[in-house]
Formats: structure tokens, sequence, C-alpha cells
């Protein structure tokens, strides 16, 4: 584990002082913090990462060559002066440049306060379905200018701005490996989505003619539900696990507030039967952090080490509560992890033994996945109004139309990069869970799915169904749901230039294999990191938000030379030959580009699907939009076997076969 935390602090009463009205809030009594850190000048959210990162390898046997997946993590994107927020190639393809992951997959995890422990639970079903042997885990968090804009606006005691004042700087990541002892690391860890609650904290640019960006929170409502419904989480995942109160050694909660950790410490209570939680065993670490987003726990972890009252062979329980509202629980029991973070060292004889993966569990993810139903919104008269809009709409026709209920949807991704509002809190995931899913708490009957974003550009299907694969396996999910949407926020606005998007969505019902609908299997992916800057996207929160696009001349002509190497590794993977294919599926960018393509690999154009709109990329739909007309024409059990790549900014390009 490594964590970065800037030099520069900040106390609660400058924060206070800044404010423009003049209201002079007890914030230091109210929450518990008396200062946060602060980023220096020119320190961004990406150089937090890369700070965490660097001590993170520092203290692992592992090497950067050796990690094969890189999760990134973070909620706040700010990456350079003026407010420019990264959108296109995602974090984790910028890091796995610049910090030499040259054998990694890499994308976007966002899910809130909860994204680090949602990467590590899909980091888990990765490590243990496959033969990949290290990943990273990582986020950097330059959120301390959201109070900015707070102290122009914030009027009084109750304004909903006020949380924005208790946000800190840090970086935290995480090299995660199959451990060699069933006894140490991870025993459990478990995350649901109450979509419900999702309106409870939005975090988005400022507003009109504002610079910056803002949390706009419901503080009592969302420690209510969030300290009742972490409670609940975290009483049952202890009972499954078999860990009593008395046998854990530290609880680890969001640091929020004393008010949050000591509301979610009596819930616990309230349910335990029997044994109390002794709340001495409650981590406080507030005092010098604040809040300090998706790493929270491990900066809390980090310090409790460091300062030696958590050392090895404890056993900690982490219990999360984020914006979505999401919760879940984390059982782990330390090794010597606590002697070398505190001596700054590698590891010690004794732990060099975990570099090599243990045998596998008994279980076993399957080799393909089942696309049960799709449907896109593509054909709809009207321009839409929200990606909630569109988005609702295509997921709802997906379920009418699966061979499975609501029920059995254990996990909803949204895999949408361009999203209406510009919204970087909670998930929009949360958001679509909370329309089509009813259950309002985790106690429910039926298990509760959970929801997460995932950014990897038009790969982020495939990369879907890759993360739904190893779930089957290790999860023992029954389906998921991916729902894909693009929307054009600078056709809302005067004077800048449309994206170029088809402003479409559609959704996919993802099952293990079965008797109906089209398998995928062999997905690999490919990363060309000499073209990373050929295509990007930013957001520019300053006054009028929007969306920066800028596009190298020869960025079509670089893709497809990117795409016939990316396939040439794949025929010579899978051992098998452009021949045996008897369709193709390549980005729907525009036929004239398929042509190109067509012509570049010597296949005839017939076999090579094309369902574009003119002047519109099908982006991150451009393969759901594909299977709709190919399961409609009756490609499902036709035995066709189809060449499927996706591609996108950074270059990155995803391969699988699709067998009908």
């Amino acid at each position: 584990m490594g964590i970065y935390l800037p030099p520069i602090e900040i106390s609660s009463a400058r924060r206070v002082a800044g404010i423009r009205s003049g209201i002079r809030v007890p914030l230091e009594r109210f929450t518990g913090i008396k200062s946060i850190r602060n980023v220096q000048a020119d320190e961004f959210s990406f150089d937090l990462s890369c700070r965490a990162i660097e001590s993170s390898l520092r203290h692992s046997s592992f090497r950067a060559e050796d990690i094969g997946l890189l999760i990134a993590c973070n909620i706040s994107k700010y990456d350079r002066k003026g407010f420019v927020f990264p959108i296109e190639p995602n974090t984790a393809t910028c890091l796995r440049k610049a910090m030499g992951f040259e054998n990694a997959f890499a994308f976007d995890i966002n899910n809130a306060c909860a994204g680090m422990f949602t990467g590590i639970l899909v980091a888990d079903c990765i490590l243990h379905m496959t033969d990949i042997r290290a990943a990273m885990v990582v986020s950097g968090e330059f959120i301390s200018h959201i109070s900015d804009a707070a102290q122009r606006e914030i009027s009084s005691f109750t304004d909903p701005l006020l949380a924005c004042l208790t946000l800190g700087d840090s970086g935290a990541a995480v090299v995660l490996a199959r451990s060699g002892d069933k006894a140490i690391g991870f025993q459990s860890i478990d995350l649901s989505t109450l979509g419900v609650y999702s309106s409870l904290s939005r975090g988005s640019p400022a507003g009109e003619g504002d610079t910056g960006a803002v949390m706009v929170t419901n503080s009592k409502e969302l420690l209510r539900v969030g300290s009742l419904e972490a409670a609940r989480h975290f009483v049952k995942s202890i009972h499954k696990q078999g860990w009593s109160p008395d046998a854990i050694d530290h609880v680890i909660g969001h640091q929020v507030s004393v008010g949050s950790l000591d509301s979610c410490a009596r819930q616990i209570n309230s349910q335990l039967n029997g044994t109390k939680l002794d709340r001495q065993k409650v981590v406080n670490n507030l005092a010098h952090r604040g809040n300090t987003a998706t790493t929270t726990h491990l900066v809390a972890l980090n310090d409790r080490m460091q300062n030696g009252n958590i050392g090895p062979g404890d056993r900690v329980a982490f219990c999360m509560a984020a914006s979505g509202l999401t919760v879940g629980t984390a059982l782990y029991v330390l090794d010597d992890l606590p002697s070398r973070v505190r001596n700054n060292g590698p590891p010690t004889p004794k732990v060099a033994g975990y570099e090599k993966p243990a045998p596998m569990s008994g279980l076993v993810a399957p080799k393909a996945v089942s696309i049960a139903s799709v449907t896109t919104t593509r054909s709809r008269p009207q321009v839409p109004l929200s990606t909630e809009q569109i988005a609702l709409e295509a997921a709802e026709a997906c379920l009418a139309q699966a061979p499975c209920c609501k029920q059995d949807i254990g996990m909803l991704l949204f895999i949408g990069v361009f999203k209406g509002g510009f919204l970087a809190e909670p998930s929009y995931a949360a958001i679509l869970a909370g329309s089509l899913f009813s259950s309002s708490h985790s106690n429910a009957g039926d298990p509760v799915a959970l929801a997460f974003d995932l950014q990897a550009g038009p790969n982020g299907f495939l990369m879907g169904c890759e993360i739904l694969r190893t779930m089957f396996g290790r999860r023992q999910i029954r389906a998921g749901l991916v729902i894909a949407a693009e929307f054009d926020d600078n056709r809302l606005l005067d004077g800048y230039p449309t994206l170029g998007l088809a402003e479409i969505a559609s959704a996919a019902v993802i099952m293990e294999p079965g008797k109906s609908g089209v398998q995928v299997s062999d997905c690999q992916f490919f990363t060309f990191d000499e073209y990373a800057d050929s295509c990007r996207a930013d957001l520019i929160a300053c006054k009028t938000a929007h969306i920066s696009l800028q596009v190298c001349q020869d960025y079509l002509a670089n893709l497809s030379i990117c795409l016939r190497r990316a396939i040439q590794m794949y025929l010579g993977r899978t051992g098998m030959k452009l021949a045996e294919f008897d369709e193709f599926y390549f980005p729907q960018i525009s036929s004239e580009f398929l042509d190109a393509v067509a012509l570049d690999l010597a296949i005839p154009r017939e076999r090579v699907s094309d369902v574009t709109v003119e002047g519109r990329d099908l982006y991150t739909s451009s393969l759901p939009c594909i299977l709709e007309a190919s399961l409609l024409s009756g490609l499902a059990g036709s035995g066709k076997v189809c060449l499927c790549v996706t591609a996108g900014p950074g270059i990155n390009i995803a391969c699988a076969v699709l067998k009908g």
C-alpha cells in the first residue's frame, strides 16, 4: 500500500473565514476536523495518483511490469490548470503510460467514495479467475478546490454546500495479489447499491457563470440512511463470515464527521444480538485529514499503521457508505504490511512468496458469457433530454426481453462516457439502479445489485463482459446489466462545437452461456501508448462548463493501423485466421472508416457489419447496435463466428470472438 499526503495544511477555521456571506459555522466542533491537506501549486489529481503508486511499489515485491491490471477509481479528475477535467482517454490509460505499466490493461471505475473498494472487489474477481499475477488499484483526489466555489455560495447553517468545506486531498494505491495463506488478506468483500437514495448527494460543475465544482449534499438524510444501511450490511457480513465483534480489532468507516462515525457505531450495536462492538475500536482519523473521498479508509489505515496502533495479525473491518447509496463491508487480516509501511521498505523474505499466485479456488469462471438480450434507442424520434432518459428507455426494454427477472441482476454497469450535466458523483449506474430496482434497503429478501460506472471508452462493452465473466465465477451472480448512453452537452450551448456523437443508449443483459443468445469469448485488450494524446476530450469547468475535443488530423489513419496490429496479435494468440470468421464487427465511426478497414485487412466489405449513422459516431453503443441488428436478422443460433473489434482513445483496442 502507498499513501501520498500533500504537505500543505489548511485549517477549518481558515475555511470558515473564507465564507463570503460572513456566517461562522462551528465546522471543527460539528465535524471533528481541525485541518485538511491541500495540494501544492501545480499538483493535481493525476500527480497524487502517481505519488501513491510510487509509494506502493516501494513496499511491494512486484515491479511495474508485473502488474497485469490497473484500475483508477478517483472521483475528481482535476488534472490541469483552468479547471480541466480529462474525460478521454481515461485516467488509468494515462497512468499506464506515465508509470510504465506496459503489461496492464486499464480502465476507470466511478462509484463515489466506494470507488477504491469497488476496484478492489473487481480486481479480486479478475485475479482469482484469470492468470494475471498482480493488480494495481489507485486513486488521487484533488478535491479541496470544491470548497472555493462553496465559500462563494454558502448562506446558512443548513446550506447543502457545507459538506464541501470538509474535503481534503490525498492519493492512495494498493498492489493486490492472491494470498499464499487463506488466513491472510481479504476474508470477504461485498458492496450493494441502494439507488433510491442517489439524489442525496450530487457532485458536478458549479452553476452557470461560476467556475469550478461543487458537491450538494442533504447531509442530515444521508447521515441517517447511510449509517442505517451501512450498519445493516456490516452486521450481516460479519455474521456470514463468522466474525464476532470481539474478534475485530479495528473498524474503519468512511471518515466524514464524528457524527457519522458515532451514528454508524450506534446502529451496529443496536442490530447486534449479544456481544456489542467496543466503540473504542472505531477509528477516527478526521482531525488532520478530513474527508478524502475514495481514499479515506486507506489513509486511515496507513496513519494507524504508521503510529503503531495497527500491527501484523490485526483484524480490520472496513465499513463503506458512499453517495449512490452504496454500502459495503470488507474484512481483512494483516500480514507484516504495517512493519513494511513503517520502515518504508520492501517485503521481508517471509512475504516474498506472495508474488507467486497461489492455486486458484475450486470456483471456475465460464469461458464465455452470453448476451441474452440487447436493445437500443437509435430509432427514437425525439432529441434526448438527458442521459437518464434514454438510458432508462433502453434498459427497461432490454429487461422486458431478457430470459431472467430483475432480481437476477447482480451487477449494473454504466459504460457511457459523455454524460449529461457532467455529473461526477454519484455514479450514473446508481441513479439508474434507483429507477430500475425498487428495493430500498439491504435487508430486503432479494440481493441488491452493485452498480458502478465503468469508463473504458468504446471498449466498455467488452470490458464489462470480461468483468462479468469473472464475477459469474467468483461472486456467483446470475446476470449483469450493461448500459451505455452518450449525451452531447455542447449541443445545448451557444458557441461550442458539437462532438459528433450519436445521442443514443443501449442496454444488454449478460448471463453465463446458455442455449440462447450470442456468446462472447476470448476477450483481449491492446494499448498503443504512442498515440495516447492523438484524441483528447476534456471537461472545462470554467464559467460555462463544456467539452473541449482535440483530435489529431491523422487520428483515424492511426486508428486503422492500430486495429490491424491488434488483430494480428489477437489472431496469433488465439490461433485463428481471418478466413474462419463469417462476419466482422468494427467501430461504427462511419461507413468510410469501415471501407478503409475492410480494404486494409483484405476482407470482403459485405461481411463487415454497417449500422452507422451518417455524421455520428455510435461510440459506446457501436457493438450493441450491431448486435441488436444481428439478433433481429437471426444471428443467435446460426452457428456463425464473428470477429468483434472495438477501439477508442488511448489508443485502446479490444478483440473478442462472438458465436451465434
